[in-house]
């Protein structure tokens, strides 16, 4: 059985090269039931040339070779958070995922999450991984990520939000991200998850976190 995952991407004036990676990463996964849902604020993606996406078929192209399963969404979300949200309430995906314009998620991926989540439809179910952090070029700088108990996480949010999936009947009980804490929704979010279930850890890297001085956390800690 193969679940619909759903790839919640929100986006202001990004590097349309980290986009375009980012796209990729997730493509190349070769999980056939995925939708990247991108939503964009104030419509701010500068689509380069050869970049074409038909609304029809929620389809992206990107010169003659590459294709994606894409759903455009414009918003006029005032934080990367309400555009997850936004993405969110506008899929119909058994389970979900929340990364940025410049993060990227690894190969495998979505497969063994598919494998993890199957048969658990009816109950609120999570799980984490591990995260690899990388610099503006692709350099590996670290990995983050562990069996954490919540004793833990009450000091401080140790879980990358790139290596974290959920179902919907676990949205459904916990809720969505709740967009007043504009740099912290989503230990908010997984502190709400676990008063619900503990999480089950999965010993794998499923996404890479880019560090560079233009991310909203770089920018917010100045």
């Amino acid at each position: 059985k193969k679940l619909n995952i759903s790839i919640c991407m929100p986006v202001y004036k990004p590097n349309t090269d980290m986009l375009f990676e980012a796209i990729q990463s997730v493509e190349s996964n070769g999980y056939g039931h995925y939708c990247l849902v991108v939503a964009d604020r104030e419509r701010s993606i500068q689509m380069p040339a050869g970049w074409t996406f038909d609304p029809l078929n929620n389809e992206l192209r990107v010169g003659e070779k590459f294709k994606c399963a894409f759903r455009y969404v414009a918003s006029t979300d005032n934080s990367p958070i309400a555009g997850v949200n936004n993405a969110i309430v506008r899929s119909c995906a058994d389970i979900f995922y929340f990364m940025c314009a410049d993060d990227l998620i690894l190969p495998g991926t979505l497969e063994l999450v598919n494998d993890l989540f199957c048969g658990r439809e009816q109950e609120p179910f999570w799980i984490y991984g591990r995260t690899e952090t990388i610099d503006v070029d692709g350099k590996r700088l670290g990995v983050s990520g562990g069996p954490f108990t919540y004793e833990d996480m009450l000091v401080h949010n140790r879980i990358g939000t790139n290596s974290v999936f959920w179902n919907r009947k676990m949205m459904d009980v916990a809720g969505t991200f709740d967009e007043q804490y504009r740099y912290a929704a989503d230990y908010d979010e997984w502190m709400r998850f676990w008063r619900v279930r503990p999480p089950v850890f999965v010993d794998f890297i499923f996404g890479q976190f880019r560090r560079h001085a233009a991310q909203t956390s770089e920018i917010s800690n100045e």
